[in-house]
């Protein structure tokens, strides 16, 4: 997880605590909006970091590592 920014680093250790954040709440605490959290959420799915289980409105987070 080294290549990771600190949006994304902020996005994991969000996901480890509650692990069904939404991603307007993730936005909230972060600071930057939904589209911004969804960029950073896809690129952390496509680098194997997390993954979502479930529905996305039901879902949860599940952090890999």
């Amino acid at each position: 997880m080294c290549k990771l920014n600190a949006t994304q680093r902020r996005i994991v250790e969000l996901m480890k605590e509650k692990p069904d954040i939404t991603i307007a709440k993730l936005s909230e605490m972060i600071g930057i909006g939904n589209s911004g959290i969804k960029k950073n959420i896809a690129t952390l799915k496509a680098m194997g970091v997390i993954e979502r289980l479930g529905s996305d409105k039901t879902g949860r987070w599940k952090v890999n590592g």
